[in-house]
């Protein structure tokens, strides 16, 4: 391992960590539901668990289910994965309680920014699929 210099007069801070030990982004027990964070201070929404707000810092955090619902706001087509077969479709969906995520988009439409999409799941993991469609699970 490398040594890391140090400038003289600064104080090395340790980054902090803001994402939880719970693994749990998706939760079906009850409504497939993407699991989030609030934060109490300045009520901001993230995705995953959180510790720690990424706008304010504050440590004042709640667990919320996000919104199912959402617009593609961007996406695009990778053809080869090494942990899978390709194509894949990947989009940034734009939920509707405000919280942008990178999601697997499966939609046989060839224009899909500004769709409308919603969850879906099975036991394989979620995506996102047109709204308009009928669930696969």
């Amino acid at each position: 391992m490398e040594s890391v210099e140090k400038n003289a007069g600064h104080k090395e801070v340790e980054p902090l960590r803001d994402l939880s030990d719970a693994e749990d982004f998706f939760n079906s027990t009850v409504e497939p539901a993407l699991m989030g964070s609030k934060c109490m201070q300045c009520e901001a929404l993230m995705l995953g668990g959180r510790t720690a707000c990424s706008t304010c810092l504050s440590r004042s955090i709640e667990s919320v289910r996000l919104a199912r619902e959402g617009v593609v706001y961007s996406c695009t087509r990778v053809h080869v994965m090494q942990s899978r077969e390709g194509p894949v479709d990947l989009a940034y969906i734009d939920l509707a309680d405000g919280v942008r995520t990178l999601a697997e988009l499966r939609s046989d439409e060839a224009e899909n920014i500004g769709r409308a999409v919603i969850l879906d799941f099975d036991a394989d993991g979620w995506w996102f699929r047109p709204a308009t469609e009928g669930a696969t699970a």
